[in-house]
């Protein structure tokens, strides 16, 4: 069973460092993780970069919460998704 890890983003510079340093630390590691930034104005996309490869970051304009976890959901090869 494969799983892939969701997390959709705005403007989550404050959270989104401890946020994936959690996810990788855990025990059993995903098989993936997606974050979506939403057109983020914070410096969230700047902390994004540090992540890659380990992370995959889809970015575009801001258009609201809805889509980007609709679009996640779509990207992701996982059997089970875990946001």
């Amino acid at each position: 069973m494969r799983f892939s890890v969701v997390i959709p983003a705005y403007n989550a510079a404050a959270t989104i460092e401890e946020t994936l340093n959690g996810v990788l630390n855990q025990t059993l590691k995903p098989d993936e993780i997606l974050v979506f930034d939403d057109g983020s104005i914070d410096g969230t996309a700047v902390l994004l970069e540090a992540f890659k490869p380990a992370v995959t970051v889809f970015t575009q304009s801001n258009h609201g919460g809805g889509l980007r976890a609709d679009f996640l959901c779509a990207q992701a090869r996982g059997d089970v998704m875990l946001f």
